[in-house]
């Protein structure tokens, strides 16, 4: 199920489109050690949102920052470092070649 801020589509397709990581992405980062070490929840914030995947992510969980977080003067590179800080504030330590575009979407009928 595709969580959203703010608004909700009356349409029968779901999409997003985030700067940011998936969940497998962080899993495999982490190791299996620490692969339970954080909570989905608590990485959304002001700056992170957490999307469920339904087509090209499918069984997947992305984390990032969605296209309306991004500020009109701020470079990919900038937003990318966002991201890097928020995952870091978190105790999740990211690069930013680790981040990158993630668009998903899906037809539920």
């Amino acid at each position: 199920m595709k969580k959203r801020k703010g608004w909700v589509s009356n349409s029968s397709s779901t999409s997003f489109c985030l700067l940011g990581v998936t969940k497998s992405h962080l899993d495999l980062s982490l190791g299996e050690e620490e692969e339970d070490s954080y909570d989905l929840c608590d990485l959304e914030n002001d700056i992170l949102e957490v999307c469920s995947g339904i087509d090209e992510f499918y069984d997947d969980v992305c984390i990032g920052l969605s296209v309306g977080s991004l500020k009109d003067d701020e470079t990919l590179l900038q937003a990318k470092q966002r991201v890097v800080d928020a995952f870091k504030k978190k105790g999740i330590n990211i690069s930013t070649a680790d981040v990158d575009w993630m668009v998903d979407g899906g037809h539920d009928g």
